[in-house]
């Protein structure tokens, strides 16, 4: 270090030069620097969608999930998998075990497990779907076409424009179109004409499809050439396929198709009525290449939607947005940028304020200097600047000066003027901030070690704050004292220049000493008093002490949800869900920037249902509005009450956390579905006071089912596959192929007008063939009866199952309240099972990893320090500011009515290196014997650390004081709470260094006259 220093000295153009390459080295940085919404984490969950057109969800469950189940149970490393068997759909979820370790061989076993399964039904036209879920897989924007004037043709031409002007950004990788209905052929079939003629639904069906052709057919060769033969026979318009011939004879009389039915090309049945802020529209889906900078991939999309708006300005066209996933970045960076200024001029004022303007601008100089060095090293590193990953900048601001601050007073009060007093005064304060740094990046390591998600979620933050610590070091020991080479020596009370900054800390100083002396000398009563003190100040921070992980008062997005009676249309539950809309347009409107509503989905999305509906609101930015989410909230609530078509209606707040699910989950296991279903009944009357209670167990409209009569089919030639296919034709049709034109393809559809006809004798007019080609009716082989059958099957692991879910839990012995239920309904109901899981459970081992990380932080701290000062004593003295911390970090959220969050024990965890610092200084001089010997010794002692414990310690705070209080980005809920747990914290350690360590010393010390 010594020999680097003076060769340094000897060649300052080497630092300087080094310094200006730095800095260009971080404009460098900034540019490949990629800015995402959250950090880019894996969820660990992976999807398995299959899709099974027309097929009940008992038909999908038999055929489909069990199927695939049976492979998937195989694989090592899942934590547990559920899966919902629904109409025309299959879907798995797999979780994978956090303590597994290698992920992507789980996720690689996954795909060789679903490669195993070759016994798919044949209508099952592709394999099944798996996407694995992380934050880079979703949706970045949306964007809606409406129009009130264009037909939905129009519309959809309009979109496909758009979309492909979109997807000529680099990157963007994706653009999904929702609300869009696929163009379909209909040959509509009449059963009378098709016994007129005695023709079956399968012999048009193969006429279709023989004639449906485009194949080549070999080659003709000559002389000079080789020419190919392509057969080309597609039927790609109504009238073609109305002159297809189904049968014929010798005598040229033919049936076709036209004989049998209508053909129409229109567009598919409405499933799904997708509105945004009020208008059914089409809407763009929009993803982007994992790599890429959110902010500026958004910008561009804007400028090509600005440029497309013009081109169209003369249709009846209105383009909105209802999906931003970049504006909560984009307000966190301003809020970011905004309170760094405020916390470097708050900085520098304090600085020049107890120092001279040159060496206070050489300080603050560390500030910008360690930001370039995080600017170059994060891209190098792979992070991203996002969301937590500013927190990290943030925490780490006032921390940055700190070790500035000790060199500097070390360089000015050094003896002499020469280089090698400078580099002497240097050497002297390398080892205490060397100390310092290291204790600091310890007690940020431990984040890297938080299982789950919430690791990987603040994973980053330790990261951030170790490159800067690490920049600091370097600019503090290397660049500042080439800088400062020039300042001619001096006392440290010269240092201070202004005559009110001398005056002040001469003041601070002298009263502080006054204060230790009055307090070593009667140590007893003031060892006593000091207790008191903070035991009163914990007994406040701890009356009704709140902790929420994420809390959602600052969201800025609210789901709501509902639905109507089974067996109403879809069209008749869009017209309730305007009804909500118009409570929100005339209850919250100036809170809300825009809302999207689903039709014909639940809230999760799992499975269509056309009675039920979900709204996306996007909210104001918190700072710019009156009322809280919660608020909003329950003001929505109350007005919803008044819509009496609701059979049910929710709403959840989205706090930008990583998705936890609900509050609690009790899934009931059982192969007997009428016993879970009493289970389900159990559980909701006894535990609906608790919070909002649901289930998964719907009943779907009356359906007819028809049971097999096997004794006829087998006597008659026949077999229940053939009597399936029929019926399903006839009611729900069948796509036999398609025709594509460009990058579209329009189905082709052979069904029959019995649905148009309703279901008074559903099996009259329909026949199935038997083996000997004889048309046998199908009322005499099938029994006819009409049942509710639930709308989705569910498994857990394997198991047939269905889950109660209960969100906002307020009590706070809710979980004794429900183990007791819980246990009551097990001994009433002996033979089912009952598993127990949901958001309460997570977040008690969430806050348990993160206490477990702030103990884990002391004790590597203390055993760090035992090392090193080779005493079990002196570093439990110094641990001692960080229980005085803790009680004031309690105190603190207590009077700004805030509770702790996750983010706020991430702050603990970095305010416990903080103020150990301290407290090392403070040791440090009082272990030398010269303090030691007399009260007086023990004062002089405690004051020569005063100056610089009491400037690190205001220059941190007063740098995170514009990120608690927003003076001008304004509060966040994610940074806010980490912030006021280390301001608050440091704050109240600092007593402990200042007035707890001298008094313990005293009596240590006490027979030494202390």
């Amino acid at each position: 270090m010594k020999a680097l220093l003076k060769y340094l000295f000897d060649n300052p153009l080497i630092t300087k030069f080094t310094f200006i390459i730095i800095l260009v080295g971080a404009l460098i940085g900034m540019k490949n620097l990629k800015r995402t919404s959250y950090p880019q984490v894996d969820l660990h969950k992976v999807i398995i969608t299959t899709f099974y057109p027309d097929a009940s969800p008992n038909d999908v469950e038999v055929n489909i999930t069990n199927n695939l189940e049976y492979e998937l149970k195989k694989v090592e490393g899942v934590k547990y998998y559920t899966s919902r068997s629904m109409e025309g759909q299959s879907t798995i979820t797999m979780v994978l075990d956090q303590e597994y370790g290698d992920f992507q061989s789980v996720k690689d076993n996954i795909y060789r497990a679903l490669d195993k399964v070759r016994n798919l039904p044949s209508r099952v036209t592709q394999r099944p779907k798996v996407m694995e879920m992380k934050v880079d897989n979703f949706p970045i924007y949306d964007v809606a076409l409406i129009s009130n004037e264009m037909s939905e043709e129009e519309v959809i031409e309009v979109t496909k424009k758009l979309r492909r002007k979109i997807l000529q950004i680099p990157e963007i990788y994706k653009a999904e179109v929702s609300g869009k209905r696929e163009k379909e052929f209909q040959i509509i079939l009449d059963p009378k004409k098709l016994t007129l003629y005695d023709i079956s639904f399968e012999d048009v069906i193969n006429a279709v499809k023989g004639n449906q052709i485009r194949a080549t057919g070999g080659t003709i060769e000559s002389f000079v050439n080789e020419k190919k033969i392509i057969t080309l026979s597609e039927m790609d318009t109504p009238k073609k396929l109305r002159n297809i011939i189904v049968r014929s004879n010798y005598s040229g009389k033919k049936v076709r198709v036209s004989d049998l039915g209508e053909v129409s090309f229109s567009f598919s049945k409405k499933n799904i009525m997708t509105s945004y802020n009020g208008d059914e529209g089409i809407g763009l889906w929009l993803y982007k290449v994992p790599s890429s900078d959110i902010i500026r991939t958004i910008d561009k999309v804007r400028k090509v939607i600005a440029d497309f708006k013009e081109e169209n300005k003369s249709r009846d066209l209105k383009i909105v947005n209802t999906h931003d996933l970049s504006s909560e970045t984009r307000s966190r960076l301003e809020m970011v940028y905004s309170n760094i200024i405020m916390g470097l001029i708050l900085i520098l004022a304090i600085l020049i304020f107890f120092f001279n303007i040159k060496l206070a601008l050489w300080v603050c100089v560390g500030i910008p200097f360690s930001l370039a060095f995080l600017m170059i090293a994060m891209p190098l590193l792979g992070l991203t600047l996002n969301s937590i990953s500013l927190c990290g900048v943030i925490v780490v601001l006032g921390m940055i000066v700190d070790d500035a601050i000790i060199v500097s007073e070390a360089i000015y009060s050094r003896d002499g003027n020469s280089e090698e007093s400078l580099i002497k005064a240097v050497l002297g304060v390398a080892r205490p901030i060397s100390i310092t740094i290291l204790t600091t990046i310890i007690s940020f390591i431990p984040i890297y070690f938080i299982p789950g998600m919430m690791g990987q979620f603040t994973a980053e933050i330790p990261s951030v704050v170790i490159i800067v610590l690490l920049g600091s070091f370097f600019e503090s020991l290397i660049f500042l004292p080439i800088h400062l080479r020039n300042i001619k020596s001096g006392t440290v009370e010269e240092l201070r220049a202004t005559h009110l900054g001398k005056r002040t800390m001469n003041f601070l100083e002298s009263q502080y000493s006054k204060l230790l002396k009055k307090l070593i000398f009667k140590k007893e009563i003031a060892l006593v008093s000091l207790i008191s003190i903070l035991a009163l100040f914990l007994s406040i921070g701890i009356y009704k002490f709140k902790f929420q992980m994420f809390p959602e008062f600052q969201a800025q997005r609210i789901y709501l949800y509902g639905d109507v009676e089974r067996g109403k249309t879809l069209e008749y539950t869009a017209q309730i869900a305007k009804k909500v809309e118009s409570v929100l347009q005339n209850v919250v409107a100036g809170d809300i920037k825009s809302f999207r509503t689903r039709v014909g989905r639940n809230y999760e999305g799992q499975y269509h249902c056309e009675q039920c509906f979900y709204t996306k609101l996007e909210l104001t930015h918190f700072n710019s509005r009156e009322r809280s989410a919660l608020d909003i909230e329950s003001k929505i609530l109350e007005e919803i009450k008044g819509i009496s078509e609701l059979k049910s209606f929710g709403s959840r707040i989205d706090s930008g956390a990583p998705p936890r699910g609900n509050d609690l989950e009790l899934v009931i296991l059982s192969d007997n579905e009428s016993k879970r279903v009493d289970v389900i009944r159990s559980l909701e009357s006894k535990l609906k006071e608790l919070g909002e209670v649901s289930n998964d167990f719907i009943l779907g409209d009356s359906s007819l089912v028809l049971r097999p009569l096997y004794e006829k089919m087998s006597r008659m030639g026949t077999n229940v596959q053939e009597v399936a296919k029929s019926l399903r034709i006839a009611f729900s049709g069948e796509f036999i192929g398609f025709i594509s034109k460009g990058d579209e393809r329009n189905y082709i559809k052979v069904t029959s007008n019995l649905s148009d006809k309703g279901f008074g004798a559903p099996l009259e007019d329909l026949s199935v063939l038997n083996n000997q080609g004889r048309k046998i009716p199908l009322k005499k082989l099938v029994s006819l009866q009409e049942e509710k059958m639930p709308v989705v099957l569910t498994h857990y692991n394997g198991e047939s199952s269905n889950t109660l879910s209960i969100n906002k839990i307020t009590r706070k012995d809710a979980k004794e309240v429900i183990s007791k239920i819980v246990k009551d309904v097990k001994s009433e109901f002996s033979d089912v099972d009952i598993i127990l899981k949901g958001r309460m459970f997570k977040d008690r081992e969430g806050r348990a990893n993160l206490f477990l990380g702030a103990l884990i932080t002391c004790l590597i701290i203390y055993f760090s320090l035992v090392i090193l000062y080779k005493s079990y004593l002196l570093p439990l003295l110094i641990c001692s500011s960080v229980p005085v911390g803790l009680i004031g970090i309690l105190f603190s959220f207590k009077i700004h009515g805030a509770p702790l969050s996750a983010l706020g024990l991430v702050g603990i965890i970095g305010f416990i290196g903080v103020v150990i610092n301290d407290a090392l200084l403070m040791v440090e001089v009082m272990k030398e014997p010269k303090s030691i010997e007399s009260i007086d010794g023990l004062a002089r002692g405690a004051t020569k650390r005063f100056a610089p414990i009491f400037l690190t310690t205001i220059t941190t705070v007063f740098g995170l004081l514009p990120s608690i209080y927003g003076f001008l980005g304004g509060t966040d809920a994610f940074i806010s709470p980490m912030v006021l747990s280390m301001g608050s914290g440091l704050l109240f350690g600092t007593i402990s260094d200042l007035i707890l360590i001298p008094l313990v010393f005293g009596f240590i010390y006490r027979d030494k006259h202390v």
